[in-house]
């Protein structure tokens, strides 16, 4: 049997992004969060983390804009998701990287503590 898809909305991450579709990209990327195989090393970081500048090690999701905008079942350009994701790390919901010089693979991390504080 074929696995359905879903996109969820959640309205505290509509007031916190400003936009639905920011809402249901950063809902994914937590959900994508919610299964990466470091999560317990993510979490311990993101303890160590509040006290200051570790490096930031575990927790990446690697995904194209491509991919993104298939797992949440937008109807967009690629470019349209880069935009999106662009205005959540400018927010400070996100962190990126880039995997090397050579692989121009792109890595994103959600920000718990930000978005924790913002939404208390």
């Amino acid at each position: 049997m074929k696995r359905l898809s879903r996109a969820v909305i959640r309205e505290e991450f509509v007031a916190l992004t400003g936009h639905y579709r920011s809402a249901i990209i950063l809902n994914q990327f937590l959900f994508w969060t919610e299964g990466v195989k470091d999560l317990d090393e993510l979490i311990e970081e993101e303890n160590q983390r509040t006290g200051g500048g570790i490096e930031l090690r575990h927790g990446w999701i690697y995904k194209s804009s491509s991919q993104i905008a298939h797992a949440v079942m937008m109807d967009v350009s690629e470019q349209t998701v880069r935009r999106i994701i662009s205005g959540l790390l400018k927010k400070g919901l996100l962190f990126e990287k880039k995997s090397s010089k050579w692989n121009k693979t792109t890595g994103y991390r959600i920000d718990l503590p930000t978005i924790q504080s913002k939404l208390l």
